[in-house]
């Protein structure tokens, strides 16, 4: 068979069982969350929901969707502590990156929706607002290993041999859309981006799983910083009183953090890129140029896209 042919065989099979994966979590959560509609307030009910569909149903069904695809994994490689500090830097690089280049759509989404352009997603809700126990459980544990075996160790593994770049594409941009808000989207994709590279060069998913870790453990502090400062009181007040200094200290050094991990990620990937540090393998089924066409052209992409865009809009009417 062509070896443009089957790549996009390869991958329009993929992007089905995802959209099947899709199907299965969002149709499944949203019956369940009719059945439990009388829990939906209490502090636990989000949490529970998201652990029961992404986690309880979400990786056995996507596993068994892609038992029957063969797989090839990555070439195994080390990487060093300094060198997963360096990903970390550049993972907290991409996804500001991304936030950038998402802040117009955002916008636009908003002021369609009419909703605020500072309005949370439920994962970000809790990061800001929830039990910092259960965040940490859940946000900092439980999603990192769910959301790195799903998106990156399945997916990569099944589509790696038809070229990396493109393998590594389509594992950010499955984990961009799977997040169903446009505030999302563009940070996670950006960070998929860096968390695929670092799984297709080590060929080990526990790199993969503590990068993700680590980034929403900070995430997670970044969060809990907010909680209760009434930033538009702070604005408003003539003079800064120590109570307001004391409240707005956490949020000043979480800004710098993020500017320093940032500088920081730019320099480590100028140094990369000018080494020539930043390579892509070979693959044993390289498709030759038009793979890009022909890994998101075709209906298996189309339909992901399209039915997480509808579940996308539902959520943000449903708001």
């Amino acid at each position: 068979m062509d070896t443009l042919l089957e790549t996009k065989n390869g991958y329009r099979s993929l992007w089905l069982r995802y959209t099947a994966l899709v199907l299965v979590t969002e149709l499944g959560g949203l019956g369940i969350g009719f059945l439990l509609r009388q829990y939906a307030s209490a502090s636990w009910f989000t949490y529970v929901m998201t652990i029961l569909i992404n986690y309880v149903i979400g990786l056995p069904v996507i596993y068994l969707l892609l038992k029957r695809m063969p797989a090839e994994k990555p070439e195994a490689a080390r990487i060093g502590f300094g060198g997963l500090i360096a990903a970390f830097l550049v993972c907290m690089l991409f996804s500001d990156i991304g936030t950038i280049v998402g802040l117009p759509i955002n916008g636009i989404v908003s002021s369609l929706s009419g909703q605020s352009e500072t309005a949370l997603s439920d994962v970000q809700e809790l990061l800001v607002n929830g039990n910092p126990v259960w965040n940490l459980i859940e946000v900092v544990i439980l999603a990192p290993i769910v959301e790195e075996l799903i998106f990156r160790k399945l997916l990569i593994d099944r589509v790696y041999k038809y070229g990396e770049v493109i393998a590594i594409i389509a594992s950010a941009l499955a984990f961009g859309l799977f997040h169903k808000n446009v505030s999302q989207l563009f940070y996670t994709a950006f960070l998929g981006l860096v968390l695929a590279y670092v799984y297709c060069r080590s060929g080990n998913i526990l790199y993969s799983i503590g990068l993700h870790m680590a980034f929403n453990f900070f995430g997670n502090c970044a969060g809990s910083t907010m909680t209760g400062v009434d930033l538009a009181a702070l604005e408003q007040t003539a003079t800064m009183t120590p109570e307001a200094a004391a409240a707005v200290a956490p949020i000043m050094l979480v800004l710098l953090l993020k500017g320093i991990f940032d500088i920081a990620g730019l320099i480590i990937l100028i140094c990369l890129l000018c080494k020539k540090k930043v390579t892509f393998r070979q693959t044993s089924m390289q498709a030759p140029k038009g793979k890009g066409a022909v890994a998101f052209g075709n209906i298996g992409f189309i339909l992901y896209a399209v039915v997480l865009i509808g579940f996308t809009v539902f959520y943000a009417v449903l708001s």
